[in-house]
């Protein structure tokens, strides 16, 4: 069975990291080259945001009864 508070935690997770990007989010790449510590945050929300998602479908595959996938591709 699909644990409702594991969804919304990790869709709340995932809705944090997207606004914390959204916040971060430069005018250029240039401009987020030029500050590695600001790059340093997006990548590791991003790095969140995809684990979060990740965690989710395994939790729905796994109620779906489906098996692992052999890959992460």
């Amino acid at each position: 069975m699909v644990d409702a508070v594991i969804v919304a935690a990790k869709l709340g997770e995932i809705e944090a990291r997207v606004g914390r990007l959204q916040e971060l989010r430069p005018r250029s790449v240039d401009e987020l080259i030029g500050s590695r510590d600001r790059l340093d945050l997006v990548c590791f929300n991003l790095f969140v945001a995809v684990q979060s998602c990740l965690d989710l479908a395994s939790h729905l595959i796994a109620d779906a009864g489906w098996a692992p996938p052999a890959t992460m591709g």
